[in-house]
């Protein structure tokens, strides 16, 4: 979600990186440098360079990656173990759910396009590339879109934590950078899985 103080823009030149031959192939995966543009308050506009975007071509749909990290960590004592990683790194952002319902104050959704449809940015293939969300907005990965899951091949019953991080190699400038975590922690027994306890965080940037 974006509850901060300007838009989430990254933007990227796909046709020029292609033709420039300066992209790196990683499997169905196809990369290059991506850039976040930040709207300034006297109306210009700054560019710095933010991580890379993707675009996959077997469902041509173009990401930012590194936006989302999943881990699986098992619960020792007071130690938390790694047990596994998650697969979804990237992901291409819309309008699809209001970040805060209490005071809304966000902008008119779709101001940067459809995102996520047929004719929306994240299936543009154009020059200028754009990977936005609006002011107030968040995109919405629910539990059932493939992808979003936690290896846990090689572990058994017991205490897990699964925590989602947004930004955690830090390419993305925010209005606040200490959001950024959830987790669950969870109990598996057999073929169960039972939450205990969630948290979500409560600013900016959340996963789901």
């Amino acid at each position: 979600m974006n509850v901060g103080a300007g838009p989430f823009m990254k933007t990227f030149e796909f046709a020029s990186d292609a033709a420039s031959g300066g992209m790196s192939a990683d499997g169905a995966f196809v990369r290059g440098p991506a850039f976040q543009d930040i709207l300034m308050s006297d109306g210009t506009v700054a560019k710095r360079r933010a991580g890379t975007y993707s675009f996959h071509t077997t469902h041509a749909h173009f990401h930012d990656d590194g936006i989302l990290t999943y881990e699986l960590f098992r619960v020792a004592g007071d130690q938390l173990v790694p047990a596994g990683k998650g697969t979804k790194s990237g992901f291409c952002p819309a309008d699809q759910l209001m970040g805060q319902w209490r005071v809304f104050g966000q902008d008119p959704s779709g101001f940067f396009g459809e995102g996520d449809t047929p004719t929306g940015s994240c299936y543009g293939a154009a020059d200028d590339g754009l990977l936005a969300l609006t002011r107030g907005w968040g995109d919405i990965y629910r539990w059932q879109r493939p992808g979003q899951y936690v290896e846990f091949a090689g572990n058994g019953d017991g205490w897990y934590v699964v925590r989602c991080t947004v930004d955690k190699g830090n390419t993305t400038l925010e209005t606040d950078e200490t959001d950024n975590a959830s987790y669950a922690l969870i109990r598996v027994s057999g073929r169960r899985v039972i939450a205990e306890r969630t948290r979500v965080g409560s600013g900016a940037n959340v996963c789901p």
